[in-house]
């Protein structure tokens, strides 16, 4: 038996069990819906198991976001269960997710109810892009999101209408930046504001407005058209908190909002008349970046 430890929701036991041939994680509390179906709790914690069929509704345009994870392995489950959640945590969007270990018990259940699924290719029986063709037919709104070792299913990936295709392994920056782009298509992101803390008190800037972060020593550097605002930060928080928004480092010193990109060369970013030099380690990410930004516009 586990604990889960979040602000705001108490301690929240979690027990494991298995539902056929899958493990999962399931709160050992379930609340009763009208006729009886179980309905998962949604206390802001992900949690692993496969609701049963016939139950909810489709939540885009609510308030929570369905979320359904289909891979047969429980490592790579737990990995993106857990970025979701951490994603969740910086950002206040309401997802919850519910893990499949196969592709037939996905279409089997209620697929209506989900806004997404995060789909793995290489699994037995029918495989992930065989599904995808199956669920477009019964369920042609939802957005997809491979998530796979398999590279050779890509161009395929277009016929679905895939959100995105990404290769594993994936690291949480990478995958935030992809679901916030899936989350644009559906409504679901608005860009909001930052609020920092400077010697003079509280300052809440608009992400639009914020062109680049500049590192210098212990503080940060916001720039904001004409506004330069100093802030007690680390990038490392920072890149955090503006990767799902919009943002990539192009070099160790300067985190740059992907809108204001005017150009790009193999080592310089330009926002219109600034130019920012961009490392050679950051170039690949922060290119890839950029396009899966671009694309999500």
């Amino acid at each position: 038996m586990a604990k889960d430890d979040r602000p705001g929701q108490g301690r929240i036991a979690r027990a494991t069990v298995k539902i056929g041939s899958a493990q999962t994680a399931r709160p050992p509390q379930r609340r009763r819906a009208q006729g009886g179906v179980a309905q998962p709790h949604r206390l802001g914690y992900h949690h692993l198991y496969e609701p049963e069929e016939g139950t909810g509704t489709c939540s885009r345009g609510g308030q929570l976001v369905d979320i359904a994870i289909v891979d047969d392995s429980d490592l790579d489950a737990q990995n993106i269960c857990r970025y979701v959640d951490e994603y969740e945590r910086e950002n206040g969007e309401g997802l919850v997710t519910y893990r499949f270990s196969d592709a037939p018990a996905f279409l089997r259940s209620n697929t209506k109810r989900f806004s997404l699924a995060i789909m793995d290719i290489d699994m037995p029986g029918i495989n992930g892009m065989e599904a995808a063709h199956l669920l477009r037919s019964v369920n042609p709104s939802i957005q997809i999101m491979f998530v796979t070792s398999m590279p050779q299913y890509a161009i395929e990936s277009y016929e679905v209408e895939a959100a995105d295709y990404i290769l594993k392994p994936i690291s949480y920056a990478s995958f935030a930046l992809k679901l916030s782009k899936v989350l644009r298509r559906m409504g679901r992101i608005e860009e909001g504001t930052v609020v920092l803390k400077t010697s003079e008190g509280l300052a809440s800037v608009p992400v639009k407005d914020v062109t680049y972060v500049e590192s210098q020593g212990h503080y940060l550097i916001y720039h904001a058209g004409p506004r330069d605002i100093r802030t007690r930060e680390t990038m490392t928080a920072a890149e955090r908190r503006l990767t799902p928004r919009g943002f990539a480092r192009c070099n160790s010193y300067y985190l740059v909002n992907l809108r204001h990109i005017s150009s790009i060369t193999a080592t310089d970013v330009y926002l219109g008349e600034q130019v920012l030099k961009m490392s050679r380690s950051k170039r690949a990410p922060f290119m890839e970046a950029f396009m899966s930004f671009s694309e999500g516009v």
